[in-house]
């Protein structure tokens, strides 16, 4: 298996274990131990995990790699800085190449909202099965699929980068191990994706601007201020729990 694929396969094991709540907020992570369970060296597993220390994932100084601890503050201003980032990106989207932007991202849409209907039914009368670990992973990866295509379509590699320590896999990596029976919160959430491509497809910049924006903040707000304690990375906090301003 080439090297590259090995380290995606190291984040992708990493990041849905982080979703899934294995390791405890300040664990240590050792390479030994995901390198025999993956059967791989330890080179990709190093690899993967600067990566996603520089992503803000992961926590990385000389004493090692951990999980580290964040307050709910401060994965609020991580959520309104994604936000501005995708309502400025749709926003350009609806200026430059509204249809066909549209029809780009309407799959990726369509795929998140049916697999909330597969997995959950309706959310009313199934609202025990949101414990399901397995719907959380492919929330996950759909999710981050549809996100990473609205900031790839406006062909702004700054924007890209700049999404990538604020991407949807790393707000549910912080967030949903700590929500509980609040899950339901983010899985209605998953429903309103139609909404910003329909947005974009309208060619109005402001309401596209402010339909983007709004998705990102209504389903992962409610669920952060109802959550008391995220222990969690959240890029651009210290290790210590103090903010940078």
């Amino acid at each position: 298996m080439p090297q590259s694929s090995m380290v995606t396969r190291v984040l992708t094991f990493v990041e849905h274990n982080l979703i899934l709540g294995r390791w405890s907020p300040g664990e240590q992570l050792s390479l030994r131990p995901v390198a025999k369970e993956l059967d791989v060296s330890l080179t990709p597993v190093r690899d993967a995990f600067s990566i996603l220390a520089t992503q803000g994932v992961l926590e990385q100084d000389s004493s090692g790699t951990r999980v580290p601890r964040y307050s709910p503050r401060q994965l609020e201003r991580l959520i309104e800085l994604r936000a501005t980032l995708e309502g400025l990106a749709a926003r350009w989207l609806a200026i430059g190449s509204s249809q066909a932007s549209a029809m780009i991202l309407a799959p990726k849409a369509e795929e998140v909202e049916e697999l909330v209907e597969r997995e959950l039914g309706q959310l009313s009368g199934s609202e025990a099965n949101i414990e399901n670990d397995s719907f959380w992973v492919k929330a996950a990866d759909a999710e981050e699929q549809f996100h990473r295509q609205l900031v790839e379509c406006t062909g702004v590699r700054a924007l890209v980068v700049a999404c990538r320590a604020c991407s949807p896999m790393v707000l549910q990596a912080i967030v949903v191990p700590h929500l509980g029976e609040r899950r339901y919160l983010l899985a209605e959430h998953h429903y309103s994706h139609f909404k910003v491509v329909d947005a974009i497809a309208s060619g109005d910049a402001d309401i596209a601007e402010a339909t983007a924006r709004e998705h990102v903040m209504s389903g992962w707000r409610q669920a952060v201020t109802t959550t008391e304690a995220v222990d969690h990375p959240v890029p651009g906090a210290t290790a210590s729990g103090g903010e940078k301003c």
